[in-house]
């Protein structure tokens, strides 16, 4: 899970929310994964070097349902990531992951998921995609969804670890885009989801994706061969 609880007010395109709302928001959101999914090992990153010892308590949370949670924080510098963009920032967490989680060195592929985004299919999602690998969605805007997939941790440092230079949010150029870009240019083995998860939550722009009259629709799409690459 990504995460960025401090965020300066500098920001583009950013709906800015209190840091103790954010904090709140968050634990909700590791909670939806430690008690209502099938995850064995969840790892949550923050980027703002935002002490985390406030939610040592996860630890024992997670450990009554048999999991275990890894809480990361580092601080990466804000001007770039400002310069760059909130895009930018996603994929230094993930780059910052693969090479410093103790969690993730036990596999060879992890989901990524937004932190406010609740998959609410996520565990036939597990089930469905156990042995398959780099899997995507593919936006209608030719587009990539960025905000929950599948990566071999080799195939993320191939082609993915460097997709964040490309980002700037000034010119419209957001890691939909670059991963979009990339899957495409490289032409490295990409999976769709047999299953379109629904991603329920709040949007970066505050707006609620909590509508199943347009999940349904999207089901339809997807039978008509959207969403697929």
């Amino acid at each position: 899970m990504t995460s960025a609880i401090k965020v300066d007010k500098r920001m583009l395109y950013h709906k800015h929310i209190p840091e103790n709302e954010r904090l709140r928001e968050y634990i909700e959101s590791i909670l939806y994964y430690i008690i209502k999914s099938n995850f064995s090992d969840i790892v949550f990153i923050d980027w703002s070097g935002f002490d985390l010892s406030i939610l040592s308590f996860l630890n024992n949370i997670a450990s009554i349902y048999n999991k275990k949670i890894e809480l990361l924080s580092f601080k990466y510098d804000t001007d770039t990531v400002i310069n760059k963009g909130k895009w930018y920032w996603e994929n230094i967490i993930l780059e910052y992951g693969v090479n410093n989680s103790t969690l993730l060195n036990n596999y060879t592929s992890f989901y990524k998921v937004t932190w406010r985004y609740k998959v609410k299919n996520i565990n036939s999602i597990l089930k469905k995609h156990e042995k398959k690998n780099n899997i995507f969605i593919k936006n209608l805007n030719s587009t990539c969804n960025t905000a929950f997939f599948k990566v071999e941790k080799k195939t993320f440092k191939k082609y993915f670890v460097w997709a964040g230079e490309r980002v700037s949010d000034r010119d419209n150029v957001y890691l939909e885009h670059v991963y979009y870009d990339i899957i495409k240019k490289e032409n490295f083995w990409v999976q769709s989801f047999s299953e379109l998860p629904y991603l329920s939550g709040i949007s970066w722009g505050g707006r609620s994706l909590d509508n199943n009259l347009k999940y349904t629709v999207k089901l339809i799409l997807r039978q008509l061969g959207f969403f697929k690459f």
